[in-house]
């Protein structure tokens, strides 16, 4: 009885039919936080309450780099509201100055 050892180098191994899938590195709460310049609990409290995205996995939250460059740059409705304050000077009839300050919203 002869057995036949084959090396691992000569095995052929199965392909894989599916397709190899990148997937972008995930930063923990820590690396993220510094990303952002922001304490780890604040970090991970604004992404409990849908803030910040993030993922939580198992007991851990993860994020993305490219979610928090977007949660960056993203417009927040207070970009939409400016408030544009001025004070215009008035003389009335008996020649005092009165000031009043006048606001106005854009629409």
């Amino acid at each position: 009885m002869t057995l036949s050892l084959l090396s691992r180098s000569t095995q052929t191994i199965p392909q894989n039919r599916l397709p190899m899938i990148e997937l972008e590195p995930l930063l923990d709460a820590i690396e993220a936080a510094a990303t952002l310049r922001m304490h780890p609990k604040t970090l991970k409290k604004k992404a409990r309450l849908g803030e910040i995205p993030g993922c939580h996995i198992g007991k851990y939250w993860r994020f993305r780099i490219s979610d928090l460059n977007g949660w960056v740059v993203r417009p927040t409705p207070a970009d939409n509201f400016h408030v544009k304050t001025s004070w215009q000077k008035r003389a009335d009839d008996a020649g005092s100055a009165t000031c009043k300050l006048i606001t106005t919203v854009p629409v």
